[in-house]
């Protein structure tokens, strides 16, 4: 029925005719494009594909870092821990023996001690 509507228009035949003439460039051109967007839709995948995989490598590798600098933290403040904490008992050494000091200085005067010459050694002359 188409087709008997077509036909009724004048000069169906001869564009019928050309067109027929012409189809292979037709179809040659329908297939590059298909052939284009078809080539285009694969290297997008494939792009997005590899883009996810280089997303999971860094989530990956960023995780790493983490727990490296994680672990590498906790390491050095338990290692300055134990640097305090010697300095804390020697900064306590040195006062206990300051007190010690002043404690006998003290009771050297208290009984009498006065204050002492340093010893000198005499120079020989030569």
């Amino acid at each position: 029925m188409v087709l008997h509507l077509i036909a009724q228009i004048p000069g169906v035949d001869e564009s019928l005719k050309a067109a027929s003439a012409e189809g292979w460039v037709v179809m040659l051109f329908v297939t590059i494009v298909l052939a284009s967007f078809g080539t285009l839709g694969y290297l997008i995948r494939k792009t997005m594909t590899e883009a996810r995989e280089r997303e999971k490598d860094a989530n990956t590798r960023i995780n790493q870092l983490e727990d490296f600098i994680r672990t590498k933290m906790i390491d050095s403040l338990q290692t300055n821990s134990v640097v305090m904490e010697k300095m804390l008992s020697a900064a306590q050494s040195i006062c206990d023996a300051a007190n010690e000091m002043s404690s006998a200085i003290a009771h050297c005067r208290l009984h009498g001690g006065g204050p002492r010459e340093i010893a000198t050694v005499p120079r020989s002359s030569g």
